[in-house]
């Protein structure tokens, strides 16, 4: 699969464990909101398949180099949905960035770079484009 920059944008529903809950606010806590945006972009991964499945026996993974989270407003709903999308890469590099809604208000959004890199040398790599 060949994958155009930027792609579609992919949109999931989460609903919301009550354990997310944790402090006296009654918003979700920020240590928990990356779980959801990852739960996300792992979706949105493996639906232009870039997921361990499809790598692996190609020789290639990816990892995390860098992630941020900012948090726009208090997330007192019980589901959102997740709007992800690939938006650049370069080199070994890649970046998807997601926003993060609730009842049509922007809650939080996140950004995540990621590198290739090869299974047996275990160093960066520029994928091949019939990857990405």
């Amino acid at each position: 699969m060949t994958t155009h920059l930027p792609t579609p944008a992919q949109v999931t529903s989460h609903n919301l464990s009550p354990e997310d809950f944790l402090d006296g606010y009654s918003h979700l806590n920020n240590g928990r909101a990356p779980r959801y945006f990852d739960d996300a972009r792992m979706d949105f991964l493996k639906s232009i398949e870039l997921d361990a499945a499809t790598l692996i026996p190609k020789g290639l993974g990816f990892l995390v180099r860098h992630s941020e989270y900012d948090y726009i407003n208090q997330v007192t709903q019980r589901e959102v949905e997740i709007k992800t999308k690939m938006t650049g890469r370069e080199g070994p590099r890649f970046i998807v960035e997601q926003e993060m809604m609730a009842e049509g208000k922007l809650m939080a959004t996140s950004r995540a770079e990621y590198f290739f890199f090869n299974l047996k040398t275990q160093k960066p790599i520029r994928p091949p484009f019939s990857v990405i």
